[in-house]
């Protein structure tokens, strides 16, 4: 009877030990890092530079304004929401802007996906922090254009993105702002392949 007894106590301190709890976890997925409001638009200023290493020199520069501008809304063909984005090109603030490309974002629970020229690349993964890796170009099955190479081996499959600051303060001579978050994307990182995509969003 004695061992019966105890079996008894043990059995019930193991069930009333084991009562069910829930716990309710928020992520924040935070949009806000790309504002996505049909009508905003942004204009960057970018610079094409080529330079020769053995003399030390700039071959070439160039310099042109891209204007990114939030047009429309739409849906995929997996009926998910997307924002259209138009993106028209100049070289000099004396000229018209050029032909007009549509490009596409589409924000989910986990990434942000942009498409440009059928390519469909992820941009951020939410919930991230510093340090977060994934594939950028896991969709990707074909040659990024913007990448010039030679090099027939080239990894574009195996790149990846990580989170290399967040939350940091950031002026680019411009303006301010006081919460940024940057990605770098490396493809191909070895001793004779390295390209590098690095990418700053603002809050806001």
């Amino acid at each position: 009877m004695k061992l019966f007894s105890c079996t008894i106590v043990i059995f019930c301190a193991l069930l009333f030990s084991c009562k069910k709890e829930t716990e309710t976890v928020t992520f924040n997925y935070e949009y806000n890092l790309l504002p996505l409001e049909i009508g905003n638009y942004i204009i960057y200023k970018g610079d094409s530079i080529i330079y020769n290493y053995f003399f030390a020199q700039v071959k070439r520069s160039s310099s042109f304004y891209l204007k990114e501008t939030i047009k429309d809304t739409s849906r995929d063909n997996l009926n998910r929401l997307r924002y259209e984005i138009s993106v028209q090109m100049r070289y000099d603030t004396t000229q018209n802007w050029g032909v007009e490309k549509i490009h596409y974002i589409v924000p989910t629970k986990t990434t942000i996906e942009r498409v440009e020229d059928n390519l469909r690349y992820i941009k951020l993964i939410f919930p991230n922090q510093l340090g977060t890796q994934w594939n950028p170009n896991k969709y990707i099955t074909q040659k990024i254009p913007y990448i010039f190479t030679l090099d027939t081996s080239l990894n574009i499959i195996n790149s990846k993105a990580i989170v290399t600051s967040k939350d940091v303060n950031y002026s680019n001579s411009f303006k301010s702002f006081d919460s940024t978050l940057t990605t770098t994307n490396l493809i191909d990182s070895s001793a004779i392949n390295l390209y590098k995509l690095t990418e700053r969003y603002a809050k806001n």
